[in-house]
């Protein structure tokens, strides 16, 4: 496949380089042949093949790792298991994951509770509730007690789905087992509530419940414990505050959410990337551009980025803003996104190519062009309408960029191209065959020559007919050959 690639790639070069290719292949395969007969692969070998993999993120080829150890004899144990369902947890691949932990339940070999939470914090990073459920009863039958960190994965799930209902049965079979919610549980189940569809009309009465169970639970105090996840600790309190910011911008509820964003910032407690970002879009939606400013400055001080999707809906509602602040912030967005190496979608750029383009007096070419560059540099296409408008906007406001209009025409040149006109047919209507007959129309200066009597000739009046009629037919076979 590697040759062929070539050869298409380097006519010129296939004759050359298809026979050295094959020699190596046909070396390789002997090499290979000679190293299974001299020396079987050991377990140790394979493992250390896939941690590599793992190492290098290429936990698509996991399986043909397995298909070798098949055919070498060789058997996987624990350790290599718990190798290809992490690295396949972290490349979010469910059935993967699913087909080693199914093999792995087959073969017999006992697993631990660490595995079984894996398995399940891949449902919930692809919203699978049903798998996780399933892997839950069979932690159970096998006799292994879920911990914390089972049941906050199947929070997780819950929050992932929006399935609010569940996530509190299983809350409360999580206090039936002698476990105590942390953080990372409540800020789960406000989650699901927030993410239900359709809302529930109770969804603040049941967050509000939530808040305080957690108080109750010390979470929220000053000197309450820090909670340990993936090898870090981390602020009970900033955990439970930034799920209820999130839950009250997404219900609407900006005047809640606006006391919590006080309570974070008298406590010292740092906002997530996320948590500035709804911040960000609620002032966005109050028409409070100063206020949006104000956080986004502060965060992008700290040199720190937000997701891009979040990124995408700021950009969204700040480039349709009245006024100078609304565009200011979309292109310096737009700058550090370019900075960073990130690029628009076709669908985000045309949009924001097009609502900078139709600024009126050219208050939005600066990031129009920005757009037009970051779109450029990546090699993404826009759409025909945004390039319309762009081109407009260029005519109106910079008529001597005479490169960027070259470069357009260079990579668009359907999109700019003169349409050819039409062609008649004899179901015309009344205003084309008038659109036609003042093409017709004789000019000025043949009007006065006609009107003129004293360059008018004595002629023949039936010749002058035959003439004139001749000189009609001819005029109208010539208006309908350039119309072709």
């Amino acid at each position: 496949a590697r040759t062929k690639r070539s050869q298409a790639k380097h006519p010129s070069a296939s004759k050359k380089e298809g026979p050295a290719m094959w020699r190596r292949v046909a070396q390789g395969l002997t090499s290979l042949s000679r190293g299974y007969t001299s020396q079987a692969p050991s377990l140790e070998n394979f493992h250390a093949r896939l941690r590599q993999m793992n190492a290098q993120k290429r936990a698509s080829r996991f399986r043909s790792v397995l298909q070798e150890m098949e055919l070498a004899g060789v058997e996987p144990d624990a350790p290599i298991y718990r190798t290809l369902i992490m690295g396949g947890m972290q490349a979010k691949r469910l059935q993967d994951v699913l087909h080693y932990y199914r093999r792995m339940r087959t073969s017999g070999i006992p697993a631990d509770v660490v595995l079984y939470n894996a398995v399940i914090s891949t449902c919930a990073r692809v919203g699978e509730l049903q798998v996780a459920l399933q892997v839950l009863r069979d932690l159970q039958d096998i006799g292994v007690q879920p911990n914390e960190r089972t049941y906050v994965s199947l929070l997780n799930v819950c929050a992932a789905v929006g399935n609010a209902n569940k996530a509190e049965e299983l809350l409360a079979d999580m206090e039936e087992q002698g476990l105590r919610p942390n953080a990372f549980a409540y800020s789960a189940i406000i989650a699901s509530i927030k993410g239900q569809k359709p809302k529930s009309p109770d969804a603040l009465e049941r967050i509000d419940a939530v808040v305080e169970k957690a108080r109750g639970e010390g979470l929220l105090d000053p000197d309450a414990i820090l909670v340990e996840d993936n090898g870090k600790e981390w602020d009970q309190r900033a955990i439970l505050y930034n799920a209820l910011l999130g839950a009250y911008v997404q219900l609407g509820e900006f005047d809640k959410a606006d006391e919590i964003w006080s309570s974070m910032t008298r406590e010292n407690l740092e906002p997530a990337s996320l948590t500035v970002s709804h911040m960000v879009t609620m002032h966005l939606k109050k028409n409070d551009m100063e206020k949006a400013l104000e956080v986004f400055a502060k965060f992008r001080a700290t040199g720190k980025l937000l997701p891009l999707v979040s990124y995408m809906q700021i950009l969204r509602i700040a480039v349709q803003k009245d006024g100078d602040e609304g565009l200011g912030m979309a292109t310096t967005i737009v700058q550090d996104l370019r900075e960073k190496g990130y690029f628009l979608s076709t669908e985000d750029g045309s949009f924001l190519l097009t609502k900078a383009s139709e600024k009126a007096d050219g208050r939005g070419m600066e990031l129009a062009n920005h757009v037009w560059e970051c779109m450029v540099e990546h090699d993404k296409r826009l759409r025909p309408n945004s390039i319309q408008a762009y081109v407009r906007a260029l005519e109106s406001y910079e008529p001597d960029n005479y490169t960027r209009m070259a470069e357009i025409k260079r990579s668009y040149p359907d999109v700019l191209e003169p349409r050819a006109p039409p062609v008649p047919t004899a179901e015309m209507t009344p205003e084309a065959v008038a659109k036609e007959d003042l093409s017709l129309e004789p000019t000025e200066g043949e009007q006065a020559e006609s009107k003129d009597p004293s360059t008018a000739e004595s002629v023949d009046p039936e010749v002058a007919n035959t003439a004139d009629s001749e000189k009609d037919d001819s005029e109208k076979a010539e208006h309908s050959a350039a119309l072709h």
